[in-house]
């Protein structure tokens, strides 16, 4: 029998682990970052200034969209695109799976958004595992594919132009949300977005 594969009166349970690993990944292991398994919302072959919609932050709150993850992966950056301001606002990103919980995000000191229209590379700093608990120091994050994943980013006040973010428009496929808060708090869990919303979902990328 194939490994990965049912065949006829056989249950799920009776596959093992190993079988179903072999199925999902063909060498059982989790990639290394980089390269070719960049994964992005961004749209390819439209310069960065040029995608999406330059919006103005507000303070605490939290631009999500989904990411697509479609195979095993490590990730070490939570990268998301700056609009056409760069100043010293902070800026925070997190990452949560397809229910919603927490799997890791960067410092919640923030880091500055120092250049206009660029991937903002910001270290992963804090991990949750299991996903949606308290993260403890951690510089990289195992993620699941094929699966699901949303992204957000948090600024600490008000700027115009600091976030580029989706719109149908644009023929973005993501659904989006926004979510109030607190700068420097990270919600352990969230209720994911299932509809698009113009101009609310920023623009990500792992690295």
């Amino acid at each position: 029998m194939p490994i990965g594969y049912l065949v006829p009166g056989q249950r799920v349970a009776d596959q093992t682990e190993d079988n179903f690993s072999a199925a999902i990944n063909a060498n059982g292991k989790i990639n290394s970052p980089g390269g070719q398994l960049q994964l992005s919302t961004s749209q390819y072959g439209i310069a960065l200034a040029s995608q999406g919609t330059n919006t103005t932050a507000i303070a605490g709150q939290w631009w999500i969209s989904d990411i697509w993850v479609p195979v095993n992966r490590i990730a070490t950056n939570l990268n998301y695109l700056s609009g056409g301001t760069a100043t010293t606002t902070l800026c925070i990103v997190a990452i949560w799976d397809s229910y919603g919980r927490l799997v890791a995000n960067t410092a919640v000191a923030g880091q500055v958004v120092a250049t206009a229209n660029i991937w903002q590379v910001v270290p992963i700093a804090l991990v949750s595992n299991p996903p949606g608990t308290a993260g403890a120091a951690g510089t990289t994050v195992k993620l699941y594919g094929p699966q699901q994943y949303f992204m957000g980013v948090q600024t600490n006040n008000t700027t115009a132009g600091c976030i580029q973010t989706v719109a149908a428009a644009n023929n973005w496929p993501n659904v989006t949300k926004l979510l109030a808060g607190t700068f420097g708090t990270v919600p352990a869990t969230i209720t994911v977005p299932v509809t698009q919303v113009d101009v609310v979902g920023g623009i990500f990328q792992l690295t």
